[in-house]
């Protein structure tokens, strides 16, 4: 019986990129004459970008795997058939060139022809920022005689990632490498790559994936262990086949993202487990209540908290042979040996041939190693659904009377922002010329004609305010307001978070907040915010209820959270922010050089925009635009990615800034995401250090409604 494989790397990229976050796994597939339209329709069925590229008169790159036992230990390959060989021309024209990490599995000096290819061409189309490099070795070049090969290649690549068999191979040569397992002499292996170094500045990884015994990750902080998920033997594990290379998929998507090797590794270990599950690829459904993605009928998400809590319990997560840890240098033996070497690989070098095409990353199984590159980052989840990593503010769409768009416009707008990947979307009752029309009744007509995307889109809603604008704590109002909130929504589509606007009365905040978490409690909403809290009143809260996001505002323009104690909080409880406002009004776009140029009438009531402050501030608008330029993008996508990089920041909690739009231009240009690297960060918070805001933030007139309680007794 023929059994049919999709890229496993590919997958476990996939698990850890779901929903919306699908099409930030790319894929790139060399397809011969006859290529399965199985494979083809399974890989559209997860939603990624996928370029398919026909060969019309090649066959299909074909290999055989042969398993030389029932427990899946000894194996054998070979192609059936003449490979198909990506290359770095198949890339252009291609949103793929862009991709934040590339997965290669390469001869050395392959990798090396191929890096520096692939950065040239980045160069040529002005693609900022350095992608993360993940090699793969290419198995059948795996061997002693090639180590110093393997170890000059290495320079060039962020993650060095050969199995355990591969990796002794290497260092001892195939008659003795890998002859049995053991942890310490496997660690020596790799502090042998690690030493000579990984990466351009010797700041990089050294993964081993060792089947059953789970994997290695060495850096050079230390050495980690982990066992694989199923770490006792269970009927869950039907085949081990890409098992290592869907550890890597999922080790590199989680790493890229986060820069954790520890949790990279976690996520490449659950990545692994669904691989084994079955033949093939696993079964990916969706719970229609949370438009949770289910793969093989659990979530991912979830398995991996388990694993986490199994790790902590058992107490794996430890440095084995801790005095190799305090290693700094490589022996004196294997200074002798690497030097002896490299003068011999050297000298043949020029000679040698490639054997291995670029991003070749293969998957045995009766249909051959498909050749596919794999890409990825990823995004957020905030009460068990997907969020992009800027959202949509709704504010402006009802709240001025005499907006010229019509009903039809502001949905082609909505539409727009959620297509863009802002799916998390902020309202309020109070947002509109009325209470009957407003957000919610703006949302009802949304939903209306798009009814599919009720579960796409992550609702949160300001109440609390009676109309126009008094601030009411009660609990009687509270529940009040979300019932009028329900109401005009129906049920289209879930609020899945509910926000009182501002904290004025402790007592009947308090009071309403346990309102509110018995309204989650009874399925009437899904769970509950809070809007423009100082830190104190965040710690109170989570004592009432799962807080399940802040609303705050957060600019270039307004850095109070950073410093107030609010980041420090929502990071200490894992709760995200809402950032509003990212771009104060408008003024950060650059097209305010003058009070008078300020089109927001929120933004003109600010001390801070106003006379000789804004001509003081006038300066940081400046640099936002020297900033942006540097970036190839608008001053307005600087400000708006800048505070979404926030999330990045040592000690910082997820960061979503929610800029509005009025026009499609408008939310297309503030939907839009720019990479900033550490480097255009650290610029800017140099520059903030030396740069004082003058003017106060709000006018005196809503100075009443700031949260400025010290203390709040429960």
């Amino acid at each position: 019986m023929a059994i049919i494989f999709i890229h496993p790397p590919t997958l476990g990229a996939r698990l850890f990129n779901p929903g919306l976050r699908s099409t930030a796994v790319g894929c790139l597939i060399l397809a011969g004459n006859d290529f399965p339209e199985v494979i083809l329709r399974s890989l559209q069925s997860w939603k990624m970008r996928l370029r398919v590229l026909k060969v019309e008169d090649k066959p299909s790159t074909r290999g055989l795997l042969v398993y030389e036992d029932t427990v899946f230990g000894k194996k054998s390959f070979s192609y059936v058939t003449p490979r198909l060989q990506p290359s770095l021309r198949h890339l252009e024209g291609s949103n793929l060139l862009r991709s934040k990490s590339f997965h290669i599995l390469a001869s050395p000096d392959d990798l090396v022809a191929q890096v520096s290819a692939l950065r040239r061409l980045r160069d040529r189309y002005k693609i900022p920022g350095r992608p993360l490099i993940v090699w793969e070795p290419a198995p059948l070049t795996c061997d002693i005689s090639t180590l110093i090969a393997h170890l000059e290649a290495c320079k060039h690549v962020d993650v060095f990632s050969p199995n355990h068999l591969e990796l002794g191979y290497l260092v001892e040569g195939k008659e003795r490498g890998g002859s049995s397992f053991s942890k310490p002499a496997i660690e020596s292996q790799a502090r042998s790559f690690l030493h000579y170094g990984v990466g351009e500045n010797g700041q990089g990884l050294v993964v081993v994936r060792c089947g059953e015994h789970g994997s290695l990750t060495l850096s050079g902080s230390g050495a980690e262990w982990l066992p694989p998920f199923y770490d006792k033997p269970t009927t869950r594990v039907v085949d081990p086949t890409g098992a290592g290379n869907a550890f890597l998929g999922g080790f590199a998507a989680a790493f890229q993202e986060t820069g954790d090797a520890r949790e990279a590794s976690i996520c490449g270990a659950v990545a692994a487990s669904y691989a084994v599950e079955q033949f093939g690829v696993p079964k990916l459904s969706r719970n229609s209540y949370f438009s949770e993605e289910l793969w093989n009928g659990t979530s991912v998400l979830a398995r991996r908290e388990e694993f986490k809590e199994r790790l902590a319990e058992a107490g794996v997560l430890y440095s084995h042979g801790d005095e190799m840890l305090q290693r700094t240098s490589r022996s004196a033996e294997w200074a002798d040996y690497y030097e002896a070497q490299r003068s011999i690989y050297i000298s043949k070098k020029s000679t040698s041939n490639s054997t291995t095409a670029f991003c070749s990353v293969e998957h045995p199984g009766t249909f051959g190693r498909q050749h596919v590159l794999t890409t990825h980052t990823m995004g957020y989840t905030i009460l068990g659904k997907e969020v992009g990593p800027i959202g949509y503010g709704l504010m402006g769409l009802t709240w001025y009377p005499t907006t010229e768009s019509t009903v039809e416009e502001k949905i082609a707008m909505m539409k727009a922002a959620l297509e863009a990947g802002a799916n998390a979307w902020n309202g309020g009752e109070f947002y509109g010329t009325s209470l009957q029309d407003n957000s919610l009744s703006l949302l009802s007509k949304y939903f209306d004609k798009y009814p599919e995307d009720a579960d796409r889109v992550i609702l949160n809603i300001k109440g609390g305010i009676r109309f126009p604008m008094d601030v009411d704590n009660s609990p009687e109002y509270t529940r009040e307001s979300v019932q009028s909130c329900l109401s005009l929504l129906g049920d289209k589509a879930k609020i899945d978070m509910f926000e009182m606007a501002r904290r004025v009365s402790q007592a009947e905040y308090l009071e309403s907040l346990r309102l509110l978490d018995r309204l989650v409690k009874e399925s009437k909403i899904g769970g509950v915010a809070l809007s423009e809290v100082n830190a104190n009143t965040i710690r109170q809260a989570v004592k009432i209820t799962k807080v399940a996001a802040v609303e705050a505002e957060i600019s270039l323009w307004v850095t109070d959270a950073l410093t107030n104690g609010v980041c420090e909080a929502c990071a200490e409880f894992g709760i995200p922010i809402f950032a509003y406002s990212p771009l104060s009004g408008g003024i950060l776009s650059g097209k305010a050089k003058c009070p008078e140029d300020i089109k927001n009438v929120f933004a003109k009531q600010r001390p801070r925009n106003q006379g000789e402050n804004f001509e003081a501030n006038l300066r940081l608008i400046e640099k936002v635009e020297e900033w942006a330029a540097k970036k190839n993008c608008t001053p307005a996508q600087f400000a708006i990615n800048w505070v979404a990089s926030l999330s990045k920041r040592p000690g910082m909690p997820t960061i979503i800034p929610i800029p509005g739009g009025g026009s499609l231009e408008r939310v297309r240009e503030n939907t839009k995401v720019v990479e900033l690297t550490n480097e255009d960060m650290d610029e800017v918070d140099a520059y903030l250090k030396e740069f004082s805001h003058t003017g106060e933030r709000v006018s005196p007139e809503l100075n009443k409604w700031l949260d400025t309680t010290d203390t709040i007794e429960i």
